[in-house]
C-alpha cells in the first residue's frame, strides 16, 4: 500500500474526483492514519469508487491524502 497526497483545500466534505463518502459512523469512518507531511491524525472520509483505496482528511494541512492498494 502506498500513500500519496492529493492537494485540495476544499475541506473534508468535498472529496477528490472519483471518490465516494464513507458512511458516517460506519467501520471505515473509524479508520485513521497519520499524515506523512504533518504527523496529524487523519480520519477516513471516503474511498475510491473503483475500490482501489481510501481517502483521508488531514486537519492540520487541510488536505486529502489517499492510500491506494496495488
Amino acid at each position: 500500500m502506498t500513500t500519496a497526497a492529493v492537494t485540495m483545500l476544499a475541506g473534508p466534505d468535498i472529496l477528490p474526483g472519483g471518490c465516494v463518502h464513507v458512511r458516517p459512523g460506519g467501520v471505515l469512518s473509524r479508520v485513521h492514519r497519520t499524515c506523512p507531511e504533518h504527523h496529524a491524525d487523519a480520519s477516513c472520509v471516503g474511498r475510491h469508487a473503483d475500490g482501489s483505496g481510501l481517502v483521508y482528511w488531514c486537519p492540520d494541512g487541510r488536505h486529502h491524502l489517499a492510500a491506494e492498494h496495488r
